[in-house]
């Protein structure tokens, strides 16, 4: 009988020796690690108290059912807990080394204000994009009216002036948030981009980041530096007296990059000069000899630092001043001259976007354009898809606060090969996985999980896929073949992400596989061993019925962590 009491206990010694350092290769790990972990695990109330460890051995041992929730526990997450936290020591490198959490048209998720602001915190994207056109003019002072809606559709409008308003409410409830950018996609004539500029600079104030001289000169400042102040990304005329006209978007593909295009929205000049310009451009990409347009209005010169400002060339480079061929299509470019553009973005920002072909608001994969340093990748939020869901696995590194320092590999001056991992997955079991939109009622689930790795290699995007069998009529604790491993060559280890979703077989021939709950981990920010997947609804929360759900898999890779 005591030999088997003895077996139900896990001592110090074995968690560290036989399970921390050999089997999950915590190569780091103390006996100290081991007494705090103990700690924690006893102080948790257990439903099964049949093997509860006696007081006085505490220190020594736990019991199998507390080893059972150590491993399903944030502790063993398969997501590193130490690329996961918050480091402010790493937020002190200039904009153009980070990755930043980027929304495509903000204003249509939602109620529109409220939509913004939850963006801002629970979503922690900090570029917002808005599309600003002529509305009509104020019914007492007469005044141009600038207004934010989705041209040429049936979404509702709002006043500019509520957003901003909206916006500055945020900052001061959160003055050490990191710097938000606001993407101006400019459709108003010169009133109405008069009275913008006059806005942003009424009710922001202070909040407003606007660069003097010096700064322009050399790095862009950091989001340390930026902190709590509003930047805003618009485009700049070549010269402080020069405007430029504008054609309407050719979207030719399903992802569009800003360095790309040539027919942008209208300048706003008024609001350039206040210093919300800093892209940079690598001269000489057919710059166009002659200016475009006319000079700036006269707001220009009541903005600060308008005469002080050291004009700097749009950074719409590579066709630009062109009728045709228009704005490249971003895939097709990369694939072409990956080199290129991962020199540029050392140096420049960079902001791709979806077509607005993509009627659906669906999304396009974020990897190729992480994969050679674009910094912002603007995707649609109202669609929870797997590409969105992509990237909100990207940015729970560093507390989620919206800025995530890129991979060495792309700071690089010469073009460094990525090293290929090769991955081994098992799929254990499930731990309280709901029904699909955490709903209490109807029949079990069968759930199974599909693995998806998005990668890139040489310019291109790689996408690979693999399914476990379902398990029938169980979601409480469902068991998969533990014989079944799955592998998958990860090209680029340091872009990469792995993808756990877990699915409803529906035994129907009317009715689609339903979602249930997924997780998405960089591969740079995985752990191997036997690690538990905290799971999420499908707009990325784990609150409710996602509490506690969880997977318990078996990672093995060739390299122990990749290189970053």
């Amino acid at each position: 009988m005591s030999n088997m009491k003895e077996r139900k206990k896990v001592s110090r010694d074995s968690f560290l020796n036989k399970f921390l350092l050999t089997v999950q290769g915590e190569d780091n790990r103390t006996m100290e690690d081991v007494a705090r972990i103990f700690a924690r695990l006893h102080e948790l109330e257990l439903a099964d108290v049949s093997n509860k460890i006696e007081e006085k051995e505490r220190e020594k041992y736990i019991s199998r059912e507390q080893f059972e929730a150590y491993l399903l526990s944030r502790d063993n997450d398969l997501f590193n807990p130490k690329r996961e936290r918050y480091n402010k020591s790493g937020m002190s490198k200039p904009l153009t080394e980070y990755w930043i959490s980027s929304s495509h048209n903000t204003y249509l998720t939602g109620h529109q204000l409220t939509g913004i602001s939850a963006q801002l915190t629970k979503l922690a994207y900090r570029c917002l994009e808005l599309d600003i056109w002529d509305g009509g003019r104020d019914e007492f002072t007469g005044s141009p009216v600038p207004i934010v809606y989705h041209g040429h559709t049936m979404t509702s409008k709002i006043l500019f002036e509520d957003i901003i308003t909206a916006l500055r409410t945020f900052v001061l409830l959160h003055p050490k948030t990191y710097p938000i950018v606001l993407s101006l996609e400019n459709h108003c004539s010169m009133p109405y981009q008069q009275a913008m500029a006059s806005q942003l600079r009424t009710i922001l104030g202070n909040l407003l980041y606007i660069p003097d001289k010096i700064s322009l000169q050399g790095p862009l400042p950091s989001p340390l530096q930026l902190r709590g102040k509003v930047v805003l990304k618009g485009r700049r005329p070549d010269d402080a007296g020069d405007d430029y006209d504008t054609e309407e978007e050719a979207e030719d593909d399903d992802q569009l990059t800003d360095i790309m295009s040539v027919k942008t929205d209208k300048a706003t000049p008024s609001v350039s000069v206040m210093g919300t310009y800093w892209e940079r451009v690598i001269p000489p990409y057919h710059l166009p000899s002659q200016p475009v347009g006319q000079g700036l209005p006269q707001v220009c010169q009541d903005c600060p630092g308008a005469c002080q400002a050291n004009p700097l060339p749009w950074h719409q480079i590579l066709f630009l001043g062109q009728k045709q061929p228009g704005p490249e299509p971003s895939h097709a470019f990369v694939q072409r001259n990956p080199g290129f553009n991962t020199l540029y973005n050392q140096t420049h920002i960079s902001r791709t976007f979806p077509s607005g072909k993509r009627i659906d608001s669906s999304n396009y994969s974020p990897i190729l354009a992480w994969s050679v340093g674009c910094q912002m990748v603007a995707l649609n939020t109202q669609t929870p898809d797997e590409a969105l869901r992509v990237n909100d696995g990207r940015f729970r590194e560093n507390g989620s606060v919206g800025y995530v320092l890129k991979p060495s590999l792309l700071m690089m001056k010469v073009e460094t090969e990525a090293r290929t991992t090769h991955l081994e997955i098992q799929i254990l079991s499930g731990s309280c996985l709901p029904k699909p939109g955490g709903l209490s009622d109807g029949d079990c689930v069968n759930p199974y999980v599909k693995m998806s790795l998005f990668d890139c290699h040489d310019g291109r995007e790689m996408y690979s896929t693999q399914s476990t069998n379902h398990v029938t009529n169980n979601g409480f604790a469902p068991i998969w073949n533990f014989n079944d491993s799955y592998h998958f060559d990860v090209r680029n280890s340091a872009v990469a992400v792995m993808q756990f979703t877990v699915m409803n077989k529906v035994v129907s021939l009317t009715k689609d596989d339903e979602f249930i709950a997924s997780a998405s981990v960089p591969i740079a920010c995985m752990r191997q061993g036997i690690r538990s997947v905290q799971l999420f609804d499908e707009n990325m929360t784990r609150s409710g019925a996602f509490d506690f759900a969880s997977l318990l898999v078996y990672v093995k890779c060739d390299s122990h962590q990749a290189e970053i």
